[in-house]
């Protein structure tokens, strides 16, 4: 792609200059006065456009990457120590702003069942801390990292999950989060010396969302197998 948008403008110039040859002859063949400024007007387009070329071997291209390197690297890291924060159970270190929903529910059973209520298959992770004690609640809280689509910020456009306890199970309902954006780009002959892609970019957001559920000492989660489910007490046992 980088090959490709660094020999698209000289293409172009080339396929300009010949089409720029023959509408020549032609106006020629018709020697008007409308004729005449339409060279004239073509003429100019066709020297801007040179000039732009040798001016865009100048351009440097390289921090229009570096800046968006830098960026993606700045949020992976947010990202890993959000995760590094669920998994060691350090919710305190977790911006309160990212916890999009929280529940509170009476538990008095020894067997949980967790239930996606529109029987989906439910990719969101979810994390499973048991308490050190039975203190017979239930605490659910869906929490999100930071969310970018390219570089700009739609955390707060993510939608809550909704839990409700019932039958000893726990239903969750995803809310599915729809967000339309408009975004203002340079003009194709613009982007041709910008080093602007001349393609669309369509680039997923970026960003991570849980699950985390706190269950009284002794709870076992009945059907783990069909979630992506965590154990952040196994894991500091384990440290």
């Amino acid at each position: 792609m980088a090959l490709l948008n660094s020999i698209l403008p000289i293409v172009i110039l080339l396929i300009f200059a010949l089409l720029f040859r023959y509408l020549v002859q032609y106006l020629r063949r018709n020697n008007n006065v409308f004729s005449k400024k339409l060279m004239w007007f073509l003429s100019g387009y066709l020297l801007l456009l040179i000039i732009a070329t040798f001016i865009s071997i100048f351009i440097p291209k390289h921090e229009l990457t570096k800046h968006k390197e830098a960026f993606e690297s700045k949020v992976a890291k947010e990202i890993s120590q959000f995760k590094n924060d669920l998994l060691q159970g350090n919710l305190q270190q977790i911006d309160s702003n990212l916890i999009k929903s929280s529940y509170e529910f009476e538990w008095k059973e020894n067997v949980l069942q967790i239930q996606e209520i529109q029987n989906q298959f439910l990719e969101m992770p979810i994390y499973i801390e048991e308490k050190e004690r039975n203190d017979h609640l239930i605490e659910a809280m869906m929490y999100t990292s930071k969310h970018y689509y390219q570089d700009i910020d739609i955390t707060d456009e993510i939608k809550p999950i909704e839990m409700e306890l019932r039958d000893n199970t726990l239903f969750i309902t995803l809310v599915r989060s729809e967000i339309k954006l408009s975004k203002m780009t340079a003009g194709f002959p613009i982007r041709q010396f910008t080093g602007e892609s001349v393609f669309n970019d369509h680039n997923d957001s970026i960003g991570q969302s849980v699950i985390y559920i706190k269950v009284p000492k002794g709870v076992k989660i009945e059907n783990e197998d069909n979630f992506n489910i965590t154990y952040v007490e196994k894991l500091k046992k384990s440290d």
